[in-house]
């Protein structure tokens, strides 16, 4: 898990001291998911731990990325965007 320091960069995120009862009191924090690393390859070649202290980010919501490992997966996505499609398919009812 990673938070934002000051120079708008990720940081390890070290949860230290009292949680909060809500979760929409707790800090803000990032979790990675893997969708694209941008990289020199001698990060690879000297097995350059990642992400590395200055490596930067993109944000991607629930609807924009989904995690696909196995056939239920796929299934879900089908769902999901079957879904999104059919709401913004939606004619705008204030007209």
């Amino acid at each position: 898990m990673y938070k934002k320091n000051k120079k708008n960069l990720l940081v390890r995120y070290i949860n230290k001291g009292k949680q909060p009862s809500r979760r929409q009191d707790a800090e803000t924090i990032y979790k990675p998911n893997g969708m694209v690393y941008v990289i020199k390859t001698d990060f690879l070649e000297n097995k350059t731990p990642i992400p590395t202290p200055k490596m930067g980010y993109v944000f991607v919501d629930k609807n924009t990325s989904i995690n696909i490992d196995d056939k239920i997966d796929v299934k879900l996505a089908n769902l999901t965007w079957n879904e999104l499609n059919v709401k913004n398919d939606k004619p705008n009812k204030s007209n």
